[in-house]
Formats: C-alpha cells, sequence, structure tokens
C-alpha cells in the first residue's frame, strides 16, 4: 500500500561563507514529518548570459546576469534526520565546516 508522507517546513538559514576569493551562500530548510526533523540544503549559483553573435553598439553585451538556488547534492538529505531542529542545524554546521575547513565564528547566519 502506498503512502504520503507530508512535511511542514519549520524554519529556513541562511548562511553565507566566505573563504579564499569566493563567496558561497546556502539555505538551509528544515521540515518536520510527526517527530523526524529533516534539512534539504540549496547553494546559490550566479550566471551571465552572452550573445552568441556580434550586437553593434556594445562593447561588452550581455543579456542577462541572475541568480538561482539549486539543490546541494553535497549535503545528502538522508545525513541532515533529526529528533530536532537545532539537531539537524548542528549537523549541517558541522559538515560545511568539515566541506570548508573553517571556524563557524567567520560564518555569517542569518534567519530569514
Amino acid at each position: 500500500m502506498n503512502t504520503l508522507k507530508r512535511y511542514q517546513l519549520m524554519a529556513t538559514y541562511r548562511y553565507n561563507i566566505t573563504c579564499a576569493e569566493n563567496d558561497f551562500t546556502f539555505r538551509l530548510e528544515i521540515y518536520q514529518h510527526d517527530n523526524e526533523f529533516k534539512g534539504i540544503v540549496f547553494q546559490t549559483e550566479f550566471y551571465a548570459l552572452s550573445p552568441a553573435f556580434p550586437l553593434e553598439g556594445c562593447k561588452q553585451p550581455a543579456i542577462a546576469h541572475e541568480e538561482t538556488e539549486i539543490r546541494d547534492h553535497f549535503f545528502a538529505e538522508h545525513d541532515l534526520i533529526a529528533d530536532s531542529e537545532q539537531q539537524v542545524i548542528k549537523l549541517f554546521e558541522e559538515q560545511i565546516t568539515q566541506q570548508f575547513l573553517i571556524a563557524l565564528h567567520n560564518t555569517n547566519k542569518e534567519t530569514i
């Protein structure tokens, strides 16, 4: 028999990380189903589109400079499951610290 689980979005956190010459922005969404909490991580990506043909009168034409948030699969969903919202945050912060080898006091976190 098929089952349907409904998860409620409990919190969203944004993390800004500066290391070397690059800035990284992550969004952590925390969902709850009964007593299970899970986190899903997205990373902000920036891109610019340029025409593939010459445009008269334009020195450096750009069609669009955009950003998008994509699911970050370096943070596996099954690794961010816990019994509380705070435990999910702790798991995420441990993983991101290992990934970037930075101290958390250098990480800027804001709640949305």
